[in-house]
C-alpha cells in the first residue's frame, strides 16, 4: 500500500513539473504548436490519399481508372 501511495505521489509531482516547465517555455511552446499543426495537416493528407490508395490496389484487377483519372 505504501508503494503505490509513493508512485502516485511521484506522479502527481512529475504533472507538476511538466505544467512548470510548459508555462515557462512560451515561444518554444508556440513554435512546438506550428510544428504540431503542420504535422497534423500533413497526416491528415496522407491518410486522405492511403484511402484512394487502397481501393486503388483493391481494384487493381477490375478497374484501373483509380489511377489514371
Amino acid at each position: 500500500m505504501k508503494r503505490k501511495s509513493s508512485l502516485f505521489i511521484e506522479f502527481v509531482s512529475g504533472i507538476d513539473m511538466n505544467l512548470r516547465l510548459a508555462s515557462s517555455r512560451t515561444t518554444r511552446n508556440q513554435e512546438e504548436r506550428k510544428y504540431w499543426e503542420k504535422k497534423s495537416k500533413l497526416h491528415y493528407i496522407t491518410q486522405e490519399y492511403s484511402i484512394y490508395l487502397i481501393c486503388g490496389f483493391y481494384n487493381f484487377g477490375t478497374a484501373n481508372f483509380f489511377f489514371f483519372a
